[in-house]
């Protein structure tokens, strides 16, 4: 019988008459490495992704045998430890750091060694905790989970005793309070005066862990709930997490809530703060709303005299009402400290009476005053009204003068803003008169007039004193001749409103209220070849036209003159098949053309060579003088030119060619050449840059290769401007 290995520990067994000679080593192995592993072995294994096994080989040390297994790693995600399907026990240690809410669980594997987690039970070991488990070759389950006798310096609960095993309620949050039953469960509760962590200040959800007022909760914090659409909901909540908050033990029934008052211990917005319900007894505990108000002492009255307690719904301030009262108003300027007046306007002033001070010659110095000291020869002073000494006190504002010969029962308001500056060096604040006995004058807002009649125009001739102007069906209205005051006048018949010009024409501004008539004329003689028409626009629009016959195109014979317009243009030549014949050329190039292309498609001649082009005039092909080179991509040859431009070097049998070769006038028939191709199915370009010096007028060029083969594939053509 041949040796096999065990299924739970996969340690070898020797057969019968096997392994003659080596069996103690492999007895050996069996028990000093492979069962002293099972029984005492360690092994730390560092994890990460979502799944791992533990390691499982036959007759050789692994991970999976050892007894004890600490895993470390940084984990992202839920995690499964696979182990075989074979029956074991373990002591697993969690110590990897795996984000929060994340699983970490052990299941047996489908196959020894496989990370497919089968279908059968598995268990969760804690971040930083370590648990006995036993796999029966299906199922992975707790080793330990009873214990008759237990004797411990210590002991560590992860959940709270419950109070039926003699356990107290958890005391997480619940400082200053008192243990209290309804006759089943024991729960920790407050009289009259309650207390929560923190309180919403906006509708939430009723589950789980969040932040409320910046604090961030966890299990078993209070919450006063009191912002909910539906406001039956509101009340005292305790945190549950995962799953829905439930009611406070001491807040679950009317006789509980009725009357009481919540103090909230923390919160950016509500920590500090006592709230009350006007929730009664009798009412239905979530069926009728619950009302929650915030209760706030005043704030300070220390300095905010004439002021009025006001709130936006969350707080109270005092604020300045935004019709201010004064006894008096000033009429002319005043002094305002050592010596300021004991009669304003006929009012014979007392402490504390407040004045509009409007005329000081320094306007910065107006404001709304009270008397300090009355005045007595020169120890009178006036303050700024503490209602009225910010720039948002006094913007907006309007003051109602109550007594006085001449201003008492008047009202007035300030152009002063809220974002102007209040005092010495600040912002000028002018007061304008809102009611009066007579009008309101132009300086003061107002148009000094009684009445306004339909469809006028007010127009100022005098400064400061706004007049009517009514004028009839077809009539305007402009400044008269002696430009001293505006008048009413009938334009004559057809009257653009324009000065004459004198003249027939088109008008053009030539000056202030001066205007002049011109026409459109061609250059002298029309040597532009510019042409205009009826340039006064009498007899119609004129019209401006060019000269087809001084249009000069930059490639046929005429070359550009004064007065000529050029235009240039791109001519293309007759394309002509390269499939048979040594040489192909190209005549009948213009001598005004300035740069001519050579452009190839598909070229090739069957042969490995060499693709030349040279240049001509009328007296032949040239065969001499390219100044030039060329070279292939990446370096792997180049020629220098000497009897032709090498439009690519050694071209495959199996190649084509295309690509294109620009050649450039530089001056008088000298030429700079640029371009390249390229082959296929090989794939290697090849540029060419160089010049050449031609014996006379450039008028034909060249296509063939160095060494006289003949061209079986493609087509060749040229463009020229």
């Amino acid at each position: 019988m041949p040796s096999y290995y065990s299924d739970n520990l996969r340690i070898e067994l020797i057969g019968t008459g096997e392994q003659s000679g080596t069996w103690g080593a492999t007895t050996n192995t069996n028990l000093g490495t492979l069962i002293e592993s099972a029984i005492c072995g360690y092994v730390s294994v560092t994890v990460s992704g979502s799944v791992q096994a533990l390691t499982a080989q036959n007759g050789t040390a692994d991970q999976a045998r050892n007894m004890v297994v600490n895993l470390n790693g940084t984990l992202t995600d839920d995690f499964t430890l696979c182990i075989p399907p074979v029956e074991k026990y373990y002591v697993i240690r969690n110590s990897t750091t795996q984000t929060a809410g994340k699983t970490f669980e052990i299941s047996a594997a489908t196959t020894v060694g496989g990370s497919t987690p089968n279908a059968g039970t598995k268990v969760t070991v804690p971040t930083g905790k370590t648990m006995i488990v036993f796999c029966d070759g299906f199922d992975v389950s707790e080793a330990v989970n009873y214990v008759t006798n237990m004797s411990a310096d210590t002991l560590t609960l992860t959940t709270p005793l419950p109070a039926a095993s003699g356990g107290l309620p958890t005391q997480t949050n619940f400082a200053s309070c008192f243990l209290s039953t309804d006759g089943t469960t024991a729960f920790w509760g407050v009289t009259g005066v309650k207390t929560a962590l923190v309180a919403t200040t906006a509708n939430i959800t009723l589950s789980g862990l969040q932040t409320i007022d910046g604090v961030s909760l966890v299990a078993g914090n209070r919450v006063l709930v009191k912002d909910q659409t539906n406001a039956a909901q509101n009340g005292i909540y305790v945190v549950v997490d995962p799953g829905s908050w439930t009611r406070a033990k001491d807040f679950d029934y009317d006789l509980e809530i009725a009357g009481s008052i919540v103090n909230v211990q923390a919160g950016s917005a509500n920590g500090g703060k006592q709230f009350a319900t006007t929730f009664k007894a009798g009412q239905t505990l979530g069926a009728d709303n619950m009302v929650w108000v915030s209760i706030e002492p005043l704030p300070s009255q220390t300095s905010q005299s004439n002021k009025v307690l006001t709130t936006n719904g969350t707080a109270t301030s005092w604020t300045s009402p935004a019709a201010k009262t004064v006894r008096a108003a000033t009429t002319a300027n005043v002094t305002l400290s050592g010596g300021a007046p004991s009669t304003v306007d006929s009012v014979s002033l007392s402490l504390n009476d407040r004045v509009l001070v409007k005329n000081q010659a320094t306007t910065t110095e107006n404001g709304i005053y009270y008397v300090s000291t009355v005045g007595t020869g020169s120890n009178g002073t006036w303050t700024r009204a503490e209602d009225a000494n910010t720039a948002a006190e006094i913007a907006s504002s309007v003051v109602i003068v109550q007594e006085g010969a001449t201003l008492g029962g008047t009202q007035w308001a300030t152009t002063f803003k809220a974002s102007d500056t209040l005092g010495p060096g600040g912002t000028a604040m002018s007061w304008n008169q809102l009611s009066t006995t007579g009008t309101i004058p132009v300086s003061q807002g107002g148009t000094g007039l009684t009445t306004i009649p339909a469809k006028s125009i007010l127009v100022a001739d005098v400064l400061n004193t706004l007049t009517t102007l009514t004028p009839a069906a077809g009539q305007s209205i402009r400044i008269n001749a002696g430009n001293t005051a505006w008048e009413v006048y009938t334009p004559s018949t057809g009257s653009t409103g324009l000065p004459s010009t004198g003249g027939t024409g088109i008008v053009a501004q030539t000056g202030t209220s001066t205007t002049a008539a011109r026409t459109i004329t061609a250059a002298t003689g029309g040597s532009a070849g510019i042409t205009v028409s009826n340039g006064n626009g009498v007899s119609g629009n004129p019209t401006i036209g060019i000269d087809t016959s001084k249009v000069v195109t930059s490639v046929n014979s005429v070359a550009p003159t004064s007065g000529n317009v050029v235009v240039p243009v791109l001519t293309q030549g007759t394309v002509q098949s390269s499939t048979s014949g040594t040489a192909i050329t190209f005549t009948g190039i213009p001598s005004t053309a300035k740069r001519v292309t050579v452009v190839f498609s598909g070229v090739s001649s069957g042969a490995a060579d060499d693709l030349w082009l040279r240049m001509g005039t009328s007296g032949g092909i040239e065969s001499t003088g390219y100044v030039g080179g060329s070279g292939v991509a990446g370096g792997t040859s180049s020629v220098n030119w000497s009897s032709a431009i090498i439009c690519h070097i050694n071209i495959a049998a199996t190649d084509i060619a295309g690509g294109a070769i620009t050649l450039t006038n530089v001056t008088s028939n000298t030429w700079a050449i640029s371009g390249g191709t390229g082959t296929s199915p090989n794939g290697r370009p090849c540029f060419a840059a160089g010049s050449k010096s031609l014996s006379g007028v450039l008028t034909q060029v060249q296509v063939l290769w160095s060494a006289g083969a003949s061209f079986d594939a493609g087509s060749i053509n040229i463009l020229y401007e």
